[in-house]
């Protein structure tokens, strides 16, 4: 594959077309442009002798209502002493192609961005302007000298993504880290989240680095993190990468299981655990419930209880009392004198002894403790 027609497959994607002009025009305005704005235009041209010209790649660029862009790329691995003719040449006929389709209005000049993309070794040494000093103009010509000037991109790009592709195209192996690019490339490719951009590029890429593993055999399944572990780790052939690739996968398939075996044991530690302490937790709250239950319930019988004592108090004073009350209408009856002493035994007297004085004055006598 050559750079040329895979640079053509790289950059027929917006985020690469992107990434271009972001580098080519370091501006505020590229920088706040999106992807949506980027739409590719033929570079397929009929000129006036009915030759067809070809550009690299055209891509229409709508920036805002007033502005639309054509940035015209060409993709070049050697040095050019005629790039500004050509360049020249093919931004002529891309305005007249627009003219022809209503693109543009006839009498208006689009807006032009002539991009040279060099990938080859060193640093692009062609003037990107039409040199007209040599020679002598005569007067009244100066204004009819046109020049069409056109931006270069190479190895010297601030981009790291446009530079790392460069690098591993056909740059100087000596002042290129393969490592370093294709790390580059893998971080941004799983940024952007374009399945078909990140085939694209890591085919790309492994159609420039086999010739460092010669063993090697893609079968689809290749991806740019695989192709930066072999750089990572320094693999003589790809088959100590499949081998590593193999242990890798061993090892995380023996961390799963585990992991796995683990929150397995993990659970039923937990259970027994949690039942120990649900038993333990449930026997405070019984506990406390039961006493809380206990203390109700006591209080109940307790009342009760005392509702039934104090009912049986009642009734034995009552009887104390109809007693005493007996034993003084008997002595009135029989006309037995009550002293003062034998008041007091009597208000201190217990059922009993109540009962006793009742019965010898019922039989006539006089109980003497009243009398004394």
């Amino acid at each position: 594959m050559s750079s040329d027609s895979g640079f053509k497959q790289l950059f027929a994607f917006p985020e690469l077309a992107l990434e271009l002009l972001r580098c080519a025009v370091p501006e505020l305005w590229t920088k706040r442009l999106r992807m949506s704005k980027f739409s590719r235009v033929s570079g397929s041209y009929i000129g006036p002798n009915g030759q067809q010209r070809h550009d690299d790649m055209v891509w229409r660029i709508h920036v805002s209502q007033a502005h639309t862009i054509y940035m015209v790329v060409e993709f070049q691995v050697t040095q050019d002493r005629l790039m500004r003719t050509r360049m020249q040449s093919y931004i002529s006929l891309l305005r007249e192609d627009l003219i022809k389709q209503g693109q543009v209005k006839p009498g208006t000049a689009p807006i032009m961005l002539p991009i040279v993309l060099y990938s080859g070794r060193g640093h692009w040494k062609m003037q990107p302007g039409l040199d007209t000093s040599p020679l002598q103009v005569l007067a009244g010509l100066e204004s009819l000298q046109g020049e069409q000037k056109y931006l270069v991109v190479d190895r010297s790009t601030r981009s790291v993504v446009v530079k790392a592709l460069i690098d591993l195209d056909r740059g100087d192996e000596r002042k290129s880290d393969p490592r370093r690019s294709i790390a580059i490339l893998s971080t941004w490719l799983r940024r952007r989240k374009n399945a078909a951009l990140a085939r694209t590029v890591t085919d790309w890429v492994i159609a420039r680095v086999t010739k460092q593993f010669p063993d090697f055999n893609d079968e689809g399944n290749f991806e740019m993190k695989d192709i930066h572990m072999m750089f990572e780790h320094n693999f003589r052939t790809y088959t100590e990468l499949l081998e590593y690739q193999t242990l890798m996968r061993g090892r995380d398939e023996g961390r799963a299981v585990g992991l796995e075996e683990g929150r397995r044991a993990g659970r039923q530690e937990g259970r027994q655990e949690g039942r120990q302490e649900g038993r333990q937790e449930g026997r405070q709250e019984g506990r406390q419930e039961g006493r809380q239950e206990g203390r109700q319930e006591g209080r109940q019988e307790g009342r009760q209880e005392g509702r039934e004592e104090g009912w049986r108090e009642g009734q034995w004073e009552a009887t104390q009392r109809e007693r005493r009350h007996t034993v003084m209408l008997l002595m009135k009856h029989t006309g037995t004198p009550l002293s003062t002493s034998g008041a007091e035994r009597l208000a201190a007297a217990s059922a009993e002894q109540l009962l006793e004085w009742i019965n010898q004055l019922d039989k006539g006598g006089s109980p003497q403790e009243l009398v004394k």
